[in-house]
């Protein structure tokens, strides 16, 4: 089963490939979201897990993306990570679906070692959301063999720069996805990596 979006082509079995347009600080997130059916092979044992979202870190990869008409390098980052949902409730159907989201903050370490969350100037913005975007293809499991999704996220943020990153250097991000239902996941967080570099490139 094959699908494509006007942003990426590429086969994928059983997959779904998803581009979806930010207003927040953010340009782009793709999600690659595999619908996986428990019951396709009668010989194999059908995974089952927890209905609460499971999140782990797979890989960060920064780099400049071009240069602000006062020549401040903008970079952007992408942030990938696998999910597990035992009840594949994942998605906003619709503009009344107020949960099923991705929360992501820059955490910047101070000189007394700690972390402190980033606020975005002018609008204080300290936590970036991102809808989970739904499609019936992979995510209506009514008629499914088994409810299970699991699969990558990848998500594309821009990286704080000029005045708004004047007391950053040392950062990581902390992140987490909600269902439909409210269920939090597992907090991950990406080891520390330096924002004024020019690339960087971590995986786990």
């Amino acid at each position: 089963m094959f699908y494509e979006t006007d942003c990426l082509q590429k086969e994928v079995s059983l997959s779904l490939l998803l581009c979806l347009q930010t207003i927040m600080k953010t340009t782009k997130a793709l999600f690659l979201i595999a619908a996986i059916a428990g019951g396709v092979c009668g010989c194999r044992k059908a995974e089952v897990y927890p209905e609460t979202p499971e999140i782990h870190f797979k890989a960060l990869v920064m780099k400049i993306d071009g240069v602000d008409p006062l020549g401040e390098k903008m970079k952007k980052a992408n942030l990938t990570f696998s999910f597990t949902d035992g009840d594949g409730d994942l998605g906003v159907r619709d503009t009344f679906d107020a949960a099923s989201k991705i929360y992501c903050s820059w955490m910047k370490k101070m000189p007394d070692r700690q972390y402190e969350t980033h606020v975005f100037p002018g609008d204080g913005v300290t936590v970036l959301t991102f809808d989970i975007p739904y499609d019936d293809n992979v995510m209506n499991k009514e008629e499914a063999f088994s409810k299970l999704l699991k699969g990558d996220m990848e998500v594309k943020l821009d990286v704080p720069y000029g005045s708004s990153s004047a007391d950053m250097d040392t950062v990581h991000l902390e992140f987490y996805i909600v269902d439909r239902a409210f269920n939090r996941s597992n907090v991950e967080v990406t080891p520390d990596f330096s924002i004024r570099a020019d690339s960087v490139r971590i995986e786990n």
